[in-house]
């Protein structure tokens, strides 16, 4: 599950930049109506700080796994952690 994840966040990002490198300048009086009101659900910085933030989990997690074999857990637990903390403090703000 979490190859289809990265692979996704690497095809949103190429897909993302291939779409901006093919969109016409401003200036340019060749224009599609498609693109002009598109905004695209995530920007390639975020995609790319996302890939980044993988590769240092499974960076440190391998650290962990080499020299202290015994915490191998407390990365992701952590990460965890803190996802479902923010889940439910979002959802008491919704709620307000």
């Amino acid at each position: 599950m979490v190859t289809t994840y990265i692979t996704g966040t690497m095809n949103s990002l190429i897909s993302t930049l291939v779409k901006r490198l093919k969109q016409p300048s401003p200036g340019s009086p060749v224009t599609n109506d498609k693109m002009r009101g598109f905004i695209p659900f995530s920007t390639p910085v975020l995609q790319a700080t996302m890939l980044l933030i993988y590769l240092f989990g499974a960076f440190m997690n391998g650290l962990i796994a080499f020299t202290q074999p015994s915490l191998v857990l407390l990365l992701p637990g952590m990460a965890l952690i803190i996802v479902v903390v923010r889940a439910v403090s979002h959802a008491l703000q919704q709620r307000r």
